[in-house]
């Protein structure tokens, strides 16, 4: 179900980590979504009209305080890691606030200050019905779909975020691992500039962060990490 592109972008991201890319983990997300890349405190609007299913609102879980609305073209939808969730049930309308970004879970308040851990963002997650089904099906498909390919329009259902918080709310602690060597370095996204190879000790935090769940791995085409200064 859900027909042709309709949705609205819940966020206007910075920048997104793919669905694809949940799927290529080792080990793959159990929740394949699209991680959307704002300041903590970032409206999130309800990107259809829909009746919310459900919500969480304790941070001790890999997905932290989230809100899940069935929309009316058929589609399930959650978001994850709020720092504050504002509906708990009833009707909404496309675009109405529903949250706002965060960065919980995992038994933290806020994991984009551990070196470990990823920036701030909204994982992004849709079903193609109103059924939540996590992992992957016996041909190896994800229960879940790309929400991406569903959005009519890549701009932001209600008005544009405020940035409440300064640049430095973009860490460079995300990973490139685009090179040939094997070697992993650490990755500007905002300047797109390589800035070092990582530590042993590093490596072994992210693995293990990735490994929980974290989206701390991005690809990248090995001729753009060249151009941006990668070996």
């Amino acid at each position: 179900m859900g027909g042709a592109p309709t949705l609205r972008m819940p966020v206007n991201p910075a920048y997104t980590a793919s669905w694809d890319s949940h799927t290529r983990r080792s080990p793959r997300s159990s929740e394949p979504g699209t991680d959307m890349f704002v300041p903590i405190g970032t409206p999130v609007y309800a990107p259809a009209a829909g009746v919310v299913y459900g919500y969480g609102s304790s941070i001790g879980p890999a997905t932290g305080r989230w809100v899940g609305i069935d929309f009316d073209n058929g589609l399930r939808f959650r978001a994850l890691h709020l720092s504050r969730v504002m509906r708990i049930g009833g009707r909404v309308k496309a675009g109405e606030l529903i949250g706002y970004s965060g960065a919980s879970g995992y038994g933290y308040e806020d994991w984009s200050k551990l070196r470990t851990m990823p920036a701030a963002h909204v994982h992004v997650t849709l079903w193609p019905s109103h059924l939540t089904r996590f992992g992957y099906k016996p041909d190896g498909r994800p229960w879940s779909v790309d929400f991406m390919r569903y959005v009519a329009k890549p701009a932001p259902a209600g008005p544009k975020p405020i940035k409440k918080e300064e640049d430095a709310m973009f860490p460079t602690i995300l990973i490139n691992e685009a090179n040939k060597s094997g070697t992993f370095y650490l990755y500007d996204l905002r300047t797109q500039k390589v800035i070092r190879p990582i530590t042993r000790e590093e490596n072994t935090a992210f693995r293990a962060a990735e490994k929980k769940g974290a989206a701390v791995f991005i690809i990248a085409k090995e001729a753009d990490f060249k151009k941006a200064g990668g070996k």
